[in-house]
């Protein structure tokens, strides 16, 4: 009787909302024994419902149901934050946010994007357009101590309303994932393709739909992606003189070239809205880079100054380098550090969560300008807000 119940549910989920339904026929669904919850899911493939759930109404089920599919989805397990209980807030968000779009009935009170805009101050319609990493550093910005009422469809930190099974602590890079989750990763990529295809055919396509791949990881890794730019900007330094052509040589006109190793430079935002999650991240990277290329790598600590480091060998980086900061978030010194001591042929790489106050100030923007025609490559890694300067590559971690 239960499964009729639930293949019905599942058929009037479909009927409602073709891009929801195919999502949730991506998921293995369980009737399980005891829990505390309506749902639980094991952070993969499976929703497990629990007793509570059969009692709930259709339309309480059908809001569980697609709220903890979503999670899956969008893989939230694998991408949580250090602090669980904001990350918790910013993830319900986006998924509730969807739900409401498309029709359907949430509980009073249930967190949303619309909630979440008064306590970070900031216009619902920017919120609702964030990704679960941008609301949670705004959330650690400006809220970190806020605490909520528990209500359907908000979870707990602790695992109280709705909830994984499995605990999952930290977001993975791609290279360190087991071959499972690399498997559920490309899972839940196609079955979102699918399920826009399916929502456009019915003609049914929304902002809240088309926005769902801005919502997922990249398939590709960004460390994949990170290491074949940093390997292109390795590749192309080339010195050319405009010196008299070789007599023997003509070919290398207009002068002699001559190859040349560049210096790597790193600014890392070590401001206050960084938490120790995103700055171990940060320092991480750097000591990668100091162990896989023969160059000299250049440190800058940044937040409304500049704290120039120097050189730094893989060894010192983890032992021996002081982090400096905790203000502010302001870019120009750093930049402008940086423009000053720049070489021909440099990589730049900044490392920061994206929010920094004086980015779209005139004088910044020329200090962008002016590293990156001097550079050979020159990257941001961001790791919430996105940034889009010209001639600099963006990347999300």
């Amino acid at each position: 009787m239960e499964k009729k119940k639930l293949d019905t549910l599942m058929a009037a989920i479909s009927t409602a909302s073709p891009f929801l339904g195919s999502i949730l026929r991506g998921a293995r669904i369980v009737k399980a024994d005891g829990g505390p919850w309506p749902a639980a899911t094991d952070g993969r493939r499976t929703i497990y419902l629990y007793p509570k759930f059969f009692e709930l109404a259709p339309a309480e089920q059908a809001a569980v149901l697609l709220h903890e599919v979503l999670h899956l989805a969008f893989r939230h397990h694998n991408r949580r934050r250090e602090n669980s209980y904001l990350w918790n807030i910013a993830t319900d968000s986006v998924i509730n946010t969807m739900l409401k779009e498309e029709g359907f009935a949430l509980p009073e009170g249930a967190i949303t994007t619309d909630v979440v805009s008064e306590i970070i101050r900031r216009h619902p319609a920017e919120v609702k357009r964030m990704s679960a990493e941008e609301i949670y550093s705004l959330l650690l910005r400006h809220a970190p101590d806020v605490k909520l009422e528990a209500c359907g469809l908000h979870v707990e930190e602790e695992g109280g309303g709705d909830g994984d099974k499995q605990d999952q602590s930290i977001p993975q890079d791609q290279d360190s994932k087991s071959s499972e989750d690399r498997d559920d990763d490309e899972h839940w990529h196609g079955v979102l393709n699918r399920a826009v295809v399916l929502a456009r055919l019915a003609g049914r396509s929304k902002e809240s739909i088309e926005r769902a791949f801005d919502l997922m990881p990249p398939s590709q890794s960004w460390t994949s992606i990170f290491k074949q730019t940093l390997v292109e900007g390795l590749g192309r330094v080339v010195v050319q003189t405009w010196l008299r052509p070789s007599r023997r040589l003509p070919q290398l006109l207009p002068g002699s070239r001559k190859l040349t190793v560049p210096d790597v430079r790193f600014l890392v935002d070590t401001s206050a809205s960084i938490d120790r999650t995103q700055l171990s991240k940060a320092i991480t990277i750097v000591y990668s880079v100091t162990r896989k290329i023969n160059s000299r790598i250049f440190l800058y600590f940044w937040d409304v100054d500049c704290y120039p480091i120097g050189i730094v060998k893989k060894t010192d980086i983890i032992t021996k380098v002081k982090i400096k900061g905790g203000g502010g978030t302001l870019i120009a010194k750093a930049l402008k550090q940086v423009a000053k001591d720049i070489r021909a042929g440099d990589i730049v790489i900044i490392i920061t969560d994206g929010y920094i106050g004086d980015l779209n100030q005139d004088e910044v923007q020329r200090m962008f300008s002016i590293i990156q025609m001097k550079s050979s490559t020159a990257v941001i890694l961001t790791s919430a807000a996105d940034i889009r300067i010209r001639g600099w590559r963006t990347i999300k971690i």
